[in-house]
This record gives structure tokens, C-alpha cells and sequence, in this order.
């Protein structure tokens, strides 16, 4: 069985429920919305209007992109697990496909390669097909990601909530992951084509504030986590990039202090938690036709 799993906050669920009807027809066995309404769902319709079939839907009161993906974990059926947002699209039958690309490699995580949906050109930064080192894993990115999910329990794996989006360090979290899975004997290998596409990234405006302060920082900190001999170029290299790309040389000491805080608790000053070690506290939510809960 196949799982995508699309990450969706209150908003834009909308975006979501036009997403899971243009999968609906693919090779997908599940679509598990994880919405999040960190201010409450109260009042919120879940089927007004309705959901196409095969939607499993989670309402979670809490924010952070992390945390909706472990809970996609958590709560998902399907063999493999497609993590994804809102604002992507999909390659005609990218699901089918996917199913095709796993097959000679069923233990691994695998990632697809992203295109823009606004333009053209390709969003993932050059790799090999196969499986990938250290180095490259550097670059993948969770809308990519189809994983094990069985295998990724079983490892304990986890991303990390106190990075992502909706935290204060906004980015981050699936380089993390990737890295751990690998030490634990997970491997990472890339499928080779583009499947799925997302927009341009908007252009950074205004002063430069704490928000990109500490986006760089979580840069210099995944540098270090590669746990590499060119770790330190490599951040040399994302430093110079985000000193072009904000216009401030305070970027270059925010992007060190990530480098040498060692590791995540240090960086972010909180225990390292998940939530796979919580209780539950999101709920399922039965749509007019989901299919049933186990």
C-alpha cells in the first residue's frame, strides 16, 4: 500500500482537498490529511464540502511541520509513506511510478526529484541515481521522500520537532532525519526522476530579522551533522550563499554558532522529544467518504 500524507494548516485546507482530489485517481491505496489549528478547530466543517474517496483526515490543535509529519507516521496504513505539502503538484501518475521505482530497492527511503510548478527548470540540486552518501543527503527535502514505514518505526526514527517549519529554526528537519536514517542502516537512494513540483521560493524582503538569523544557523548546524572532513566547506559554501541571498555579514557568525553548537538540544535550548513518545492528542476525523479507521 501506498500513503501521501499532505501536511496542511488551517487556511489553506482548501489547497489540500483539491490536492487529494487530483491524486484520488492515481495509484494511491490512502490520502491522510494531517490540518493543523494551532488557534483551534472550533467550528471547523470537515465535509463542507466533502473529501474524494480514500481520505483519511487528522485534525492536530498544535503547530509544526515536524510534528505532522510523525503524526502522518503514526497514523498512515500504507506500506510506504509520500510526505508532501499543500502547494505541490504531481507528474501524471507519479504514484504508479513511484510504485515501479521502489521495487528493487523495498528496504530503502527513496526520493524523487522535484521540478517548479511555476516555470521551468529543476528545484533539486544535482545527485546521482542509486544510493546516496553522506554529502548528498544534505540536499533532499521531505516533499521527495517516500519511506519505509514500517522499517522507519522500527529504527525509531523520528523528525525532529524542534526544527521545521513552525518552529524557530524553519528548516532542517528532513536533512536530520536522512542523516540518522543512514546511521541506523536505513539507506537513502534516489529514484532518478521528477515527480512532483513546487513554486519558486519567494524572494526574501525587508530587514533582516531573527526568522532568517536563525534559518542560517539551522544551516550550519545540518552542516555539522554530516558529520563529514568537508562538513566545514560545506558550511563555508551555505554561508557565503545566505550572505549573498540576506545582504548582512552577521549572517556568517549566526551560521558558525549553528556549525559549533554540536547538537540539536545545544542549538535550540529545548530536550530532545517527540512525538512518538506522547500521547495522542490529535483525532481522526471521518470524512464523507474516508475509509475506516483500523
Amino acid at each position: 500500500m501506498l500513503t501521501v500524507a499532505i501536511a496542511t494548516m488551517a487556511g489553506r485546507i482548501e489547497s489540500a482537498r483539491q490536492l487529494s482530489f487530483a491524486l484520488a485517481g492515481d495509484a494511491v491505496d490512502e490520502i491522510l490529511v494531517v490540518a493543523q489549528f494551532p488557534d483551534g478547530a472550533a467550528g471547523f466543517q470537515a465535509n463542507d464540502p466533502p473529501w474524494p474517496d480514500k481520505v483519511t483526515l487528522i485534525v492536530d490543535e498544535h503547530r509544526g511541520l515536524s510534528r505532522s509529519r510523525n503524526i502522518a507516521l503514526r497514523e498512515a496504513r500504507g506500506d510506504h509513506v509520500w510526505t508532501v505539502d499543500d502547494d505541490v503538484q504531481f507528474a501524471p501518475g507519479a504514484c504508479a511510478r513511484v510504485r515501479e521505482l521502489l521495487k528493487p530497492h523495498p528496504c530503502c527511503i527513496g526520493l524523487v526529484r522535484i521540478g517548479y510548478s511555476d516555470g521551468p527548470g529543476v528545484l533539486t540540486s544535482p545527485r546521482p541515481v542509486g544510493r546516496l552518501g553522506k554529502l548528498y543527503l544534505c540536499r533532499g527535502s521531505s516533499i521527495e521522500m517516500i519511506l519505509p514505514r514500517r522499517l522507519v518505526r522500527e529504527r525509531g526514527l523520528t523528525f525532529d520537532e524542534r526544527v521545521g517549519l513552525g518552529t524557530r529554526f524553519p528548516a532542517g528537519e528532513e536533512n536530520l532525519f536522512l542523516f540518522e536514517s543512514d546511521r541506523r542502516g536505513l539507506p537513502v537512494v534516489d529514484l532518478g526522476e521528477v515527480l512532483i513540483f513546487h513554486p519558486h521560493m519567494r524572494p526574501r524582503v525587508g530587514p533582516v530579522g531573527e526568522a532568517d538569523l536563525n534559518l542560517v544557523k539551522i544551516r550550519g548546524h545540518v552542516a555539522r551533522q554530516v558529520r563529514h572532513p568537508l562538513s566545514f566547506a560545506l558550511a563555508l559554501r551555505w554561508g557565503i550563499r545566505e550572505f549573498r541571498r540576506v545582504g548582512a555579514l552577521r549572517t556568517l557568525g549566526h551560521l558558525f554558532r549553528g556549525y559549533l553548537a554540536g547538537s540539536t538540544a545545544a542549538l535550540t535550548g529545548l530536550p530532545d522529544t517527540d512525538t512518538d513518545g506522547q500521547p495522542v492528542t490529535w483525532r481522526r476525523v471521518q470524512t464523507a467518504s474516508a475509509i475506516p479507521a483500523s
